[in-house]
């Protein structure tokens, strides 16, 4: 790299560190900082670094797709979303405290602007059991991380009680079932009634109740 202006080098440098000031992303660089002793020896020694200028955001990361409440079964689909940032943040996501299960994560495409940040996005999808409610309730938290210079926390929960609903099984009347148990009726059939059944019944005891009181009849 040229030699720095003397604007750019701040009063806070010494003999052993050279601090700058009013830094840009086109100041990243390979830089290198040469001694010469005195004379009459004159010797010289130099050693250079890469370093790169980061631009940390102050606010914490965002959580889309949130719900009020949860049932067993649905399917939940959120988002985590950085700030923008120099370099990208690294994401990840936690479920009550725990991280999540790798197949529950996606990593969608980095988006770079033209002032050279860029954002990263991490996106969380799984199917509601009951092992997801602790007590209720289910937290959901999304981290974004730069190195040692950047770290914060955005967290998603609802008090109280998640509502889930766990699929109940129909009951049917069996006496309504046919021989046929189970199967359809054919095309054109109309389904038997109930009430037939009951009046067969009826019949066949009105019948046997009048054979009895005629065989009492005769023998009198």
């Amino acid at each position: 790299m040229n030699n720095l202006p003397n604007q750019t080098i701040s009063y806070q440098s010494n003999g052993d560190m050279i601090v700058l000031k009013n830094v840009e992303l086109n100041s990243s660089g390979r830089y290198k900082c040469e001694v010469i002793s005195d004379a009459p020896e004159f010797h010289t020694a130099d050693k250079s670094a890469k370093k790169m200028v980061v631009v940390v955001p102050e606010e914490k990361p965002l959580i889309h797709g949130t719900q009020h409440e949860y049932y067993i079964g649905d399917l939940a689909r959120l988002t985590c979303t950085s700030v923008r940032s120099l370099p990208p943040a690294q994401l990840t996501c936690e479920i009550n405290g725990k991280q999540a299960p790798p197949e529950y994560l996606l990593s969608l495409p980095t988006i770079s602007f033209p002032d050279g940040l860029a954002q990263t996005k991490l996106q969380l999808k799984f199917l509601v059991t009951r092992s997801h409610f602790k007590h209720g309730e289910m937290t959901l938290r999304c981290s974004a991380r730069i190195s040692t210079l950047y770290y914060k926390t955005q967290q998603h929960s609802v008090d109280g009680q998640f509502n889930y609903n766990e699929p109940v099984i129909e009951s049917r009347d069996i006496s309504a079932l046919s021989s046929d148990q189970g199967m359809p009726p054919s095309s054109g059939q109309q389904p038997k009634p109930r009430t037939l059944t009951l009046l067969i019944s009826l019949t066949i005891v009105a019948i046997l109740s009048h054979n009895l009181s005629l065989r009492k009849y005769r023998i009198q």
